[in-house]
């Protein structure tokens, strides 16, 4: 009985979706815009004024503004005691490396050095640009390796590029010096014979010019920047 109710029941909903209960009261045609139709209209609205191409002069303004004079790396000032130390890329495989075919050419624990495999071979010349004394010793740097690569930290890459006619560079957000852990500038980088073992990077923290040394805290055993902290403090304890 119950089943004879429920298949009844269903073929009534059924019979009921299938007729065509017509039209009742007024419809009306649908007056809201597209979003694509605003949204042209606003533009037309603003190219009519003039504000559009304004609003493209612009951007294009601060477009060129920010490659010409790219905000300088935060953090780095102008070497007044000079250090050497060392930045090593090794790293060590957490696991195996595999091939396509799943072939293991590295086993996880294998300590990696970048520099083996793709050798730095030309040095970087680290300055700020916007410095008289750092541009002279850059240029004198350049005289002895014309093949080094010159990187700012501050001031208009394209500025020095057309007064020294060659290639400049500009650490955005500081990457690479962040990186190496360098401070100060002008600064040097070369790949250097660590031990028969490996090859690290020396990285060279110099005087732009002797007049910038602080009295009596220049050294040539100033080699981190651990021991040049000690020698400034031991000096303040002093006065």
């Amino acid at each position: 009985m119950v089943k004879n109710v429920v298949l009844l029941l269903v073929g009534f909903l059924s019979a009921a979706e299938a007729q065509d209960l017509g039209v009742f009261g007024e419809t009306f045609p649908i007056q809201e815009k597209s979003l694509i139709q605003v949204i042209q209209e606003k533009l037309q609205k603003l190219q009519d004024t003039g504000a559009l191409a304004a609003a493209q002069t612009l951007i294009n303004k601060r477009i060129k503004e920010g490659l010409e004079n790219p905000k300088a790396v935060e953090g780095i000032t102008a070497t007044v005691i000079p250090r050497i130390f060392t930045y090593d890329p090794s790293f060590v495989l957490a696991k195996d490396l595999q091939d396509h075919k799943g072939k293991v050419f590295h086993k996880a624990g294998t300590r990696i050095n970048p520099l083996i495999i793709k050798p730095l071979t030309k040095a970087l010349l680290y300055i700020d640009g916007s410095d008289p004394a750092q541009l002279v010793w850059v240029e004198k740097e350049l005289k002895k390796d014309a093949h080094a690569k010159v990187i700012l930290v501050k001031g208009s890459p394209f500025k020095l590029m057309e007064s020294m006619k060659r290639q400049v560079y500009f650490d955005q957000a500081g990457v690479s010096v962040n990186k190496f852990g360098i401070r100060h500038v002008p600064a040097r980088v070369i790949q250097k014979l660590a031990s028969p073992d490996g090859e690290v990077l020396e990285i060279s923290e110099e005087l732009a010019s002797p007049d910038l040394a602080l009295p009596d805290l220049v050294s040539p055993d100033l080699t981190s920047p651990d021991v040049a902290k000690e020698v400034v403090e031991e000096a303040a304890d002093e006065d």
